[in-house]
């Protein structure tokens, strides 16, 4: 899908901190918003790394890094037994 995620607060709630663009493009931007209607968290890495190992498209001239592999997972919602 080509969704670059950034770091926008109004994806917080689905994205993870150490994403690798600061603003999302219209792609990430409807794949957040899809995120957020269905309970599912979106990552690529939780901890933080260089910038040369979180990007997962590079073109080929080399001069652009995207980061625009991610993995939706389903928000596990946990009840307490009584």
């Amino acid at each position: 899908m080509n969704a670059k995620l950034g770091k926008e607060t109004v994806f917080s709630q689905v994205v993870v901190r150490h994403t690798l663009h600061n603003i999302s493009n219209e792609n990430g931007e409807m794949v957040a918003n899809y995120a957020i209607n269905n309970d599912i968290f979106l990552i690529n890495t939780d901890f933080q790394q260089k910038k040369i190992h979180t990007g997962t498209w590079i073109s080929p001239d080399h001069k652009t890094i995207n980061q625009i592999d991610h993995v939706m997972v389903r928000k596990v919602k946990i009840g307490i037994i009584t």
